[in-house]
């Protein structure tokens, strides 16, 4: 909020990936979380962070923030422990990765992906995941260029019960972000 209201006030803080990796955001974005969470901060009786590591980042790139009252809650991961661990019978093996934002890395998943061809090696099928429109056009074009169409295959966001049925049937989670504030993906 811009305002100061007449109640106590907390922020919860993510990451500050904005302000560490700004080359992976467009002007606006970067514009408007600069001023809102600055603003945020400067209005916030006390600090949310749902890591360690997020809650640092905040304390060096904004100072004044190591006054004011601050605890790190984790963002539980329990969740997972209902999931079905069995991999569908039939599928042949998969790797998981994901595609989402720029920070996971996509362009060096499929060089990779690439070298292990190029060494003679036959790396599993490679499934990415939360991939938008736009992404999905710009990786499916990257797919072609590396002759890699029969080892990757590109999806949009699924539905929560196919992506526990793909996560937990996975036989590799491959994760080359550079960036995580979560530190919960893996």
């Amino acid at each position: 909020t811009f305002l100061r209201v007449d109640a106590p006030t907390a922020v919860v803080v993510y990451d500050l990936r904005h302000a560490l990796r700004p080359e992976q955001f467009s002007l606006k974005p970067r514009i408007l979380r600069a001023v809102s969470y600055r603003r945020g901060y400067a209005v916030a009786d006390g600090i949310i962070s749902i890591s360690q590591r997020s809650l640092d980042d905040l304390h060096e790139l904004h100072r004044r923030t190591r006054h004011t009252p601050s605890v790190v809650a984790y963002l539980g991961a329990d969740h997972v422990d209902g999931w079905s661990s069995a991999p569908p019978n039939d599928r042949r093996p998969m790797a998981l990765a994901f595609g989402h934002q720029s920070n996971k890395n996509t362009d060096l998943l499929l060089a990779a992906w690439q070298a292990l061809v190029d060494c003679g090696e036959t790396p599993v099928h490679l499934l990415v995941l939360g991939l938008d429109e736009q992404r999905r056009a710009d990786t499916t074009a990257e797919v072609a260029r590396r002759h890699l169409g029969g080892r990757v295959r590109l999806a949009p966001f699924v539905s929560d019960d196919e992506f526990r049925s793909l996560f937990a049937g996975a036989d590799v989670i491959v994760f080359p972000s550079d960036f995580e504030g979560f530190g919960l993906p893996v």
